[in-house]
């Protein structure tokens, strides 16, 4: 997990990127109703319960896992507290928008929780890896999670930031070398670029700036960015989706009628999908 290591970097990308975004120059992408987004959980927070011989989930425990809990914690990479620890303008859910970017995600955390075990001889939280690939197995890994499945039920403007997504019309890049290009963010840079900063993968200082220049304004419902994880199979750096919201707060405009558990065969005694329905909309 990164951190704000360069707060004058911060500060200077912050004061740079509200000005355009308060113009309306930064790249934006309009999420319509019926949307389908994906969120993971760890499957303790949703249990299944059976109803009429069918898997259900209470609305409940789905409604808990929208929660906003990072407005004022340093863990996430656009969202979170600013150089000196204070509360951000808002927190944020994250959500991804394809299978690809979540499974990219899900793998980097189990192996950072597998390098975290074996420094400490903690075995018992090791996944077994695949010989092959040399990643952690996802069957395995799959069988530790669980996936709600949400459709949009109002439209979400957001802006757009993952340079995967817009790869081929630059406005990305265009608007995060623009910022670059100001004499008091320039400085900083030693030949960097912006881009190549905002995915820094422990540093936060430029994501956060540009996560809290986005929150500041009033435009935007949330933000779609790319992982900074690193994968070589097609699709996987993805986009993902965060959506705002104050700490405390559940995000709403969604609706989420299911939650899908995966179980890999000789972990557990299932061998397949389990799909439990919502039992309250909201």
């Amino acid at each position: 997990m990164g951190k704000i290591n360069k707060p004058d970097l911060y500060q200077a990308v912050l004061a740079a990127a509200l000005v355009k975004v308060e113009r309306g120059d930064a790249p934006n992408r309009l999420l319509l109703p019926d949307r389908q987004i994906f969120r993971a959980v760890s499957p303790e927070h949703v249990p299944v319960t059976k109803a009429a011989e069918e898997n259900m989930v209470a609305g409940s425990s789905v409604s808990e896992c929208l929660r906003v809990r990072d407005q004022c914690s340093d863990k996430n990479r656009f969202t979170g507290t600013d150089a000196v620890g204070k509360c951000g303008p808002a927190g944020g859910v994250y959500f991804f928008l394809n299978q690809a970017a979540g499974l990219a995600e899900m793998m980097h955390y189990s192996e950072k929780d597998i390098q975290e075990a074996v420094a400490n001889n903690d075995f018992e939280r090791m996944l077994p890896m695949d010989v092959a690939s040399r990643r952690v197995s996802i069957p395995y890994l799959m069988a530790k999670k669980g996936i709600l499945v949400a459709h949009l039920t109002e439209p979400k403007m957001v802006a757009d930031l993952s340079l995967h997504s817009q790869s081929g019309t630059g406005e990305v890049r265009r608007f995060l070398n623009e910022i670059g290009k100001a004499p008091t963010v320039n400085k900083f840079l030693n030949g960097r670029t912006l881009p190549d900063l905002m995915l820094d993968e422990n540093d936060y200082s430029v994501s956060r700036a540009i996560g809290h220049a986005i929150q500041s304004s009033r435009r935007y419902d949330g933000m779609i960015v790319e992982t900074a994880r690193e994968t070589e199979r097609r699709g996987e750096r993805g986009s993902n989706l965060v959506l705002f919201g104050s700490d405390g707060s559940i995000v709403g405009g969604l609706k989420i009628e299911n939650a899908l558990y995966f179980f890999a065969p000789g972990v557990v005694a299932q061998a397949q999908i389990m799909k439990a329905k919502v039992a309250t909309r909201f």
